[in-house]
């Protein structure tokens, strides 16, 4: 028999190498690098410090915000939890934010940039950037890069959501309004037939595309195939 402490030893190692999942294993192989890059504009100068203590409470928490990805040596990966400084990925460039030509243009450069460099494997997948850059939207933006095998768009978005608060009530989460569109009767008929031809168009164009593909496979099959000589 096992002793308790082996068995408590066994439920921590397997606590802490958690495999991903199936399309998340997909997600990290070499070949394949996904990230999913969001860009925040606020109203007013971000303030670092406050973002660290922010995301200390509420993505730290979560077990993929705090573990990187190992390979083991059959090929899986899995989740290692790791100890996280959050002031090595809250990351605040430095240049001269006073003397840009066109700050729109430098974010948009700035963002590209971030999103086609490889990410670290050796920490947690996720960084945050702070520019105090004034553009024509915001007075500062925030740019998160978080790697695919975190999440999906959806659930990131949730995850951003839930993780920020009113600034009239700091311990109230935000409130989102749906904007609700009345249509007449009419347009709604028209919006069907158009529906309607849609989907006809879709099904007869690929259709055709299959007949194609018929016809080049019979046409591959009747040249590979040897001719008889008498």
């Amino acid at each position: 028999m096992k002793k308790g402490k082996d068995i408590d030893r066994e439920e921590q190692d397997t606590a802490a190498n958690e495999p991903l999942s199936p399309v998340s294993q997909l997600l990290v192989l070499p070949g394949l690098y996904c990230v999913i890059v969001l860009t925040l504009g606020f109203k007013t100068r971000c303030n670092p410090s406050a973002i660290v203590e922010g995301i200390k409470n509420t993505w730290i928490k979560l077990p993929r915000f705090s573990s990187k990805v190992e390979m083991k040596k059959n090929g899986q990966a899995v989740w290692v939890p790791v100890t996280v400084r959050v002031e090595d990925h809250v990351i605040v460039p430095d240049f001269d934010h006073v003397n840009i030509e066109n700050p729109d243009q430098f974010i948009e450069d700035y963002t590209s940039n971030i999103a086609s460099t490889p990410m670290d494997m050796s920490r947690p997948l996720w960084e945050f950037h702070v520019l105090n850059v004034k553009t024509s939207n915001a007075k500062s933006v925030g740019i998160g890069k978080l790697h695919h095998s975190l999440g999906d768009g959806v659930s990131l978005m949730s995850l951003l959501l839930a993780s920020s608060r009113k600034v009239s009530d700091p311990k109230a989460p935000p409130t989102t309004t749906a904007t609700k569109k009345h249509a007449d009767s009419s347009a709604k008929g028209w919006w069907c037939i158009r529906r309607f031809w849609l989907v006809i168009n879709i099904i007869f164009t690929t259709l055709i595309e299959l007949f194609k593909f018929w016809l080049t496979g019979c046409r591959h099959n009747s040249n590979s195939r040897p001719s008889s000589t008498m």
